[in-house]
């Protein structure tokens, strides 16, 4: 494989706990929630790459959409178009005297990863650009067998896959990941209601 030289400063173990100290979560919580290193959870804030999927189950623990950022920092040159009619509505609701906000009809949850076959899109992007798979060893600059290895992959670390969309001009992160999570940055205020001390707003993601 290719060097990968520039991702050398992404360090997703110092990302992971940066926002965790924010958030006041502990990294036993987040070893428990990925399923990995209970035992030695302080391990989880040295891992240099991560799997990708256990980075969404760590933005839902958190409540911090962390691929967004890895998207932004390492993709943003890549051309990538989200089907704005695609809108799911939620609510937010907040009590003012505890101080608690809620979200409403949103399922806060990683399901969305049983139906992901990152491998299988790969294949699929590289079908569209007419490369089998002698081409694609080319253009990522291994083995037929590695990709072969590849196109039946359900997920991957996030470096390789940061790679493989700049290889291929394909945000894989944005088009496989980015689309089904929720993000308050992308919601736009739909309308609000207060009503004793609830404050209850709608957002379209």
């Amino acid at each position: 494989m290719k060097n990968n030289d520039f991702l050398k400063n992404l360090h997703i173990g110092k990302m992971v706990c940066e926002i965790a100290h924010q958030k006041e979560v502990s990294s036993k919580k987040i070893a428990e929630t990925i399923l990995r290193y209970e035992r030695n959870s302080h391990k989880i804030f040295q891992l240099h790459d991560m799997d990708v999927e256990d980075i969404v189950h760590i933005s839902y623990l958190l409540e911090y959409n962390i691929l967004e950022d890895i998207s932004k920092n390492y993709l943003s040159q890549l051309p990538y178009k989200k089907n704005i009619w695609n809108h799911n509505a939620h609510i937010i609701e907040y009590d003012v005297e505890k101080n608690f906000f809620q979200i409403l009809n949103h399922d806060n949850s990683c399901f969305f990863l049983k139906h992901v076959q990152l491998g299988e899109h790969i294949k699929s992007v590289a079908e569209t650009n007419g490369w089998n798979e002698h081409g694609l060893a080319k253009k990522l600059n291994c083995s037929q067998s590695y990709i072969s290895y590849l196109f039946h992959q359900k997920s991957l670390k996030i470096k390789h896959l940061i790679w493989i969309s700049i290889a291929l001009n394909h945000n894989f992160i944005a088009a496989q990941y980015l689309v089904h999570m929720f993000n308050f940055s992308l919601s736009i205020l739909q309308y609000y209601t207060f009503t004793e001390n609830i404050l209850q707003i709608k957002i379209i993601k």
